[in-house]
C-alpha cells in the first residue's frame, strides 16, 4: 500500500519509517520512489516519469522528485490509463476541497494540460512494456 493511499502527500507510514531506518543504518539513502518501489515494481520508474513531466511545476520549484507519489499510487493498479484517467487523478489530488470539481478540463487547475496527460499515459505504457519485455541479453 502506498502511503499516498491514506491521503498523505509524503511518506509517513510505519513501513516507510522502517525502510528509511534500514537504509540509514546501512549508510544508504533512498532514491526517489523507493517507498513506491517496495510495493510495485514500476513505482520508481513512474515516480521519475512524473517528476520529468512535472505537470504542476512543483519539482522545478524545488519540491522533491517524489512529489507526485500520490498520483503514481492512484495509477499503479489501473490496467491501461489514458490521458483522461491521468487528468482525473491529478484533478482529485489537486482539488482543495478533497474532491475534484466538475467538470474537470485539460489545462485548468487542478487539471493538467492535455499534452502532459498524454506524456504521462504514454510513459506509463512504456514503463510497463519495458518490464514485460524479455531480457535481450
Amino acid at each position: 500500500m502506498c502511503a499516498a493511499e491514506s491521503g498523505e502527500k509524503t511518506a509517513g507510514t510505519q513501513a516507510d519509517r522502517d525502510v528509511d531506518e534500514k537504509a540509514a543504518s546501512s549508510g544508504r539513502t533512498l532514491a526517489p520512489g523507493a517507498h513506491v518501489g517496495a510495493v510495485h515494481p514500476d513505482g520508481p520508474a513512474l515516480v521519475e516519469l512524473f517528476a520529468r513531466v512535472d505537470p504542476w511545476g512543483l519539482v522545478e520549484s524545488g519540491a522533491p522528485r517524489d512529489e507526485y507519489t500520490s498520483e503514481v499510487c492512484d495509477l499503479l493498479d489501473h490496467p491501461h490509463p489514458d490521458a483522461h484517467d491521468v487528468l482525473a487523478v491529478f484533478s482529485r489530488w489537486g482539488a482543495t476541497t478533497g474532491k475534484a470539481p466538475a467538470p474537470v478540463r485539460f489545462g485548468t487547475f487542478p487539471g493538467i494540460s492535455r499534452e502532459d496527460a498524454h506524456r504521462i499515459a504514454d510513459g506509463i505504457a512504456q514503463v510497463r512494456a519495458a518490464r514485460r519485455a524479455p531480457d535481450a541479453s
